[in-house]
């Protein structure tokens, strides 16, 4: 289970047409990764760093779950301006 602290916390809107994911999240500071692929949760490389990371957000689904929102990361990578 990886996940990221946000350096501020931020408003997650739900889609009210979409069933799964509906709800809405105020004050969000923690957000689950989740990379597919072999090999794709091991990004032991960005720990304790600031990373910039995109895909697509949803909502919690089961107990596996950790935090309310998660993230189905498509893409990963060190901050600009962040150490390597």
């Amino acid at each position: 289970m990886l996940i990221l602290i946000l350096d501020k916390p931020v408003t997650v809107q739900g889609n009210p047409r979409s069933p799964a994911d509906s709800d809405s999240f105020a004050h969000v500071t923690r957000v689950q990764l989740v990379v597919a692929g072999p090999g794709g949760n091991d990004l032991t490389g960005f720990l304790g760093k600031h990373i910039v990371a995109k895909g697509r957000l949803f909502e919690k689904v089961s107990g596996e779950n950790f935090t309310d929102v998660l993230l189905d990361v498509q893409q990963i990578g060190p901050a600009a301006g962040a150490s390597r």
